[in-house]
């Protein structure tokens, strides 16, 4: 029901999304391009910056920009539905193995509005919470390696985490 309820949307599915001047997610971008055009793991297109702020969301829209063509409505698609997914088994995770706390679950609800508005913005905050969610799974699953991977990657999309990361570590 699900796909044929998308027929009549397949054409917006892949219209290109266009960002406004001057707003982060025009950098992102303009970084994500630079990378698949030269061909290089340098993610700031400006000779005058050596390192830019929050690389590593560039880096996923270079890698989203070559499998989906372009950011497009479809690309935002993927990136909710993971978000939901991850979100989702988290909750089924936590309810599963402890005490359900229902302050938990309304804190990931309302994460939820949020973090959709940061994935159709294109702006970094949701990969954050999205990687953050991650490593509480990786923790509960008592994968600590893979929670102290996820952890690591967080102060590579916002810098301003790091010090949280420590603590959580």
């Amino acid at each position: 029901f699900l796909l044929i309820s998308i027929v009549p949307l397949y054409d917006y599915l892949f219209n290109e999304i266009f960002h406004l001047e001057g707003d982060d997610s025009t950098f992102y971008t303009l970084s994500a391009r630079y990378m698949i055009d030269n061909q290089t793991l340098r993610s700031t297109y400006s000779d005058e910056v050596l390192i830019d702020l929050q690389p590593g969301i560039s880096y996923l829209l270079a890698l989203e920009t070559l499998i989906f063509g372009n950011q497009t409505r479809l690309m935002q698609i993927f990136n909710i539905s993971i978000f939901f997914f991850t979100v989702y088994y988290f909750v089924y995770q936590i309810k599963k193995s402890h005490e359900f706390n229902r302050l938990i679950f309304i804190i990931l609800i309302l994460i939820i509005p949020y973090s959709v508005k940061n994935i159709l913005y294109t702006y970094s905050e949701w990969f954050v919470v999205w990687l953050f969610v991650i490593s509480l799974i990786a923790i509960n699953k008592k994968n600590l390696y893979l929670a102290i991977i996820f952890l690591s990657l967080i102060p590579f999309v916002r810098q301003n985490l790091i010090i949280a990361c420590f603590i959580i570590l």
